[in-house]
């Protein structure tokens, strides 16, 4: 299952790839929340009222971790140890981010159960990147 002349196996270097993909959405996302491009999908007056109401630092936590995620998914396409550390701070600023969203924000009040779809996914897929760096260091696959 490796590509040929390449210690690191294909389906790793695709996990890779999508990552880059599933973070450049995240980016995008990110860009659309503070205005800077068109957000992906219109909100309705009660979302634009919970947007408003998102303190700076959960902002700040969302673009770093949508940066150094975008980041360490490249890393972890050029086979780069460095995508590790990468992911656990994302990691740990997608749990404050989406701490907040949960538990502090009124979202739930707003959308209803589905408020807890994204942040459970966002995190899972965080944790398993993270997860797959840690194998991937391990394994030698990141150097």
């Amino acid at each position: 299952m490796n590509a040929l002349g390449s210690s690191t196996p294909v389906w790793f270097r695709l996990v890779g790839i999508v990552a880059v993909l599933w973070n450049l959405i995240g980016v995008w996302t990110y860009l659309g929340h503070v205005g800077a491009v068109p957000p992906m999908q219109p909100m309705t007056p009660e979302q634009q009222a919970l947007s408003a109401t998102v303190p700076a630092w959960v902002v700040g936590a969302f673009a770093i971790a949508v940066f150094s995620a975008l980041l360490a998914s490249v890393l972890m396409v050029m086979s780069r140890a460095l995508a590790r550390p990468l992911f656990l701070l994302s990691l740990v600023c997608v749990v404050a981010q989406m701490g907040w969203t949960l538990f502090v924000s009124n979202a739930r009040a707003v959308e209803g159960n589905a408020a807890f779809v994204m942040p459970l996914v966002v995190t899972g897929i965080g944790a398993l990147l993270y997860w797959a760096s840690n194998v991937g260091v391990k394994r030698g696959w990141l150097r």
